[in-house]
């Protein structure tokens, strides 16, 4: 799983580049303009980021051509927080819309020359075919990774039932491998959505796993034991799966 150094960007939305196939990333500035890596180079990156330690840039307002992008090259890969995006809007948690996730997403790839992973929340999407879309949009915009969470934005049924969310992982999954694709993280929400069930949240990531998930993650855990049983939960046979642990 991508282990790197991750900073956490937010910015404003800027113009969705065309899809593409395997195209290199442009990086301008002024009247320069310089091909920087293939996205293919930084999908491979990204999966094979060598573990240094938590770190973080909570850097508020990088866009194109914004100097601060220059103070993240100490990274190895970046995400972006669709909480932060939306605060950046004069906006609440939740209220970015696809296209504008996936615009300030573009933004920060064709700025900086690591890989970026982004944050989809559930990919904005009900049904697995919208899902599936939300996914080659990403691959096309050239993220090298990517989430997708099983929470349904509905506080009176906060998550998809474990078989409807793994149909939609599945969609996912199926979208981020196809040529050189990106890295695809499945969140279980349990406990970031007030039902700390952890049994549930077990079988959930383990659903993902199958589900074809490159990584699956339970936010919100800060029980040591918990999150030992969910490191240690990972079923065999899909090693390229992996569990990423963020205590809160």
């Amino acid at each position: 799983m991508p282990r790197g150094r991750w900073g956490w960007l937010s910015g404003h939305p800027d113009s969705l580049p065309a899809a593409g196939g395997d195209r290199k990333i442009i990086r301008g500035a002024a009247s320069t303009v310089e091909a920087v890596t293939s996205h293919t180079d930084r999908v491979n990156t990204f999966r094979g980021a060598a573990p240094a330690g938590p770190s973080s840039a909570d850097a508020q307002s990088v866009g194109r051509g914004n100097g601060e992008a220059d103070g993240l090259a100490r990274f190895q890969a970046l995400a972006t927080t669709n909480s932060g995006h939306a605060a950046t809007l004069g906006r609440l948690d939740g209220s970015v819309t696809r296209e504008e996730a996936l615009a300030h997403a573009a933004s920060i790839v064709e700025t900086v020359e690591v890989p970026v992973s982004a944050d989809l929340e559930n990919d904005f999407a009900e049904d697995p075919d919208s899902v599936f879309v939300t996914v080659r949009s990403a691959v096309a915009i050239g993220l090298a990774g990517c989430s997708i969470e099983d929470s349904t934005g509905d506080p009176d049924a906060p998550l998809y039932d474990i078989e409807v969310a793994s149909e939609r992982v599945a969609a996912a999954a199926r979208a981020a491998h196809v040529g050189s694709g990106l890295v695809l993280t499945a969140r279980a929400e349990n406990f970031a959505r007030g039902n700390p069930d952890l049994a549930d949240t077990i079988d959930r990531l383990q659903a993902y796993q199958e589900a074809g998930a490159d990584v699956v993650y339970a936010p919100g855990l800060t029980n040591l034991d918990d999150i030992r049983r969910v490191h240690g939960a990972r079923r065999p046979g899909r090693e390229q799966a992996d569990v990423a642990l963020r205590a809160r």
